[in-house]
């Protein structure tokens, strides 16, 4: 007796299955019984008159004698077709049996950066269903509605790459839709620039700054009425410094203001101050080094062509930089020193720039 009751069971499966599988094509493959007294949502459908709208739901009522309600229902156990309350009962005329579509509008388009986390987004299906937000890059899912066929509201996203699923289903039917953005709600800081005011420039300009998501650091430069401007290359993401050289010589002696221009991939833009600095980016000129040497000491003189000059300093094999004037009267920079070895003459100019040349001893 057990085997014809495991085959019995064994149909029953397989026909459970297969009709299930129908179900899931078809919205309208079931009724569910409402005893007296039972509700439902306002949205429904039936013949019965029996369904009468009560606080905003369709509520059984029978008369003595009467069994129960009927509900039509789809495969997710979802009421198939979705009318609403009139003012007395469960009103049946409007069903929806057509194809699911899906349509999503955000503010912006796929592969866009934007510069806010919180923003619109509103969604319009054919057919009332189950709508899913899902992050891809984390595989969380948020429902937005168990059962709707509009959705808009305000949602908030992550900071940075955002890869993102809208799903509607039901009945066994599902629509995609899908974006990937960029979320960067924080302008760049700009920490400090170089050259200071009133400094002198030989050319180098460079800008510390804090960026997670650099775009572009631009630098502009000139007399007033007349700057240019140039990119700078390979700025890094995060804390850094990005610097360029430029070739003043058409500017040289004269006052420039420089700013810097830093943006970020989501179009945010901070600007620095304007600096004003005075342009030398020439080479001091060492004319001459003549000495005399008495026996013990060198007396040397240096003769030096700089409009802005700012010391003479030597080195000997050790490396260390030694003062030898910080001034000079009429392009001259005397001293005595007592030298074992040859040394090396460095001429700097207060805008960085310098010339060297050997000082060899007899």
């Amino acid at each position: 007796m057990r085997i014809p009751f495991l085959l019995f069971g064994i149909v029953v499966l397989v026909l459970v299955i297969n009709l299930n599988y129908v179900f899931a094509l078809n919205d309208y493959f079931c009724f569910t019984k409402l005893k007296n007294g039972e509700s439902v949502p306002s949205v429904i459908s039936s013949i019965s008159d029996k369904l009468v709208c009560e606080n905003g739901k369709c509520v059984c009522r029978l008369s003595s004698g009467e069994g129960y309600c009927l509900v039509c229902t789809d495969s997710s156990g979802w009421l198939a077709s979705y009318n609403q309350c009139n003012s007395d009962y469960c009103d049946p005329t409007e069903v929806i049996t057509g194809p699911l579509d899906l349509n999503v509008k955000f503010l912006f388009n796929n592969g866009d950066s934007v510069v806010k986390q919180r923003f619109y987004v509103e969604i319009n299906t054919t057919r009332k269903s189950k709508i899913d937000l899902i992050d891809n890059l984390n595989g969380e899912i948020k429902n937005l509605c168990m059962h709707c066929n509009y959705f808009k509201k305000m949602l908030i996203f992550d900071e940075g790459f955002n890869d993102i699923t809208i799903k509607s289903a039901v009945a066994g039917e599902v629509k995609t839709y899908f974006i990937n953005f960029f979320v960067d709600t924080k302008k760049p800081r700009i920490i400090k620039t170089n050259p200071r005011q009133n400094e002198f420039a030989d050319g180098v300009f460079s800008v510390n700054y804090e960026e997670s998501n650099i775009k572009s650091v631009e630098l502009f430069y000139g007399e007033m009425g007349s700057v240019s401007s140039i990119a700078l290359n390979n700025c890094k993401n995060g804390k850094e410094n990005c610097s360029v050289s430029l070739n003043l010589d058409s500017l040289y002696g004269k006052n420039v203001i420089y700013w810097f221009v830093v943006r970020d991939i989501a179009d945010n833009i901070v600007n620095s101050s304007r600096v004003k600095v005075f342009v030398d980016d020439r080479k001091p000129v060492i004319n001459s080094i003549d000495y005399e040497f008495n026996g013990k000491e060198y007396d040397i003189d240096l003769n030096v062509s700089e409009d802005n000059f700012q010391k003479a300093v030597y080195f000997d094999s050790s490396g260390k930089e030694k003062l030898f004037c910080s001034s000079l009267k009429k392009g001259i920079c005397s001293r005595k020193l007592k030298l074992s070895e040859n040394i090396v003459f460095r001429i700097v100019d207060r805008a960085g720039n310098f010339e060297e040349r050997e000082f060899a001893i007899n």
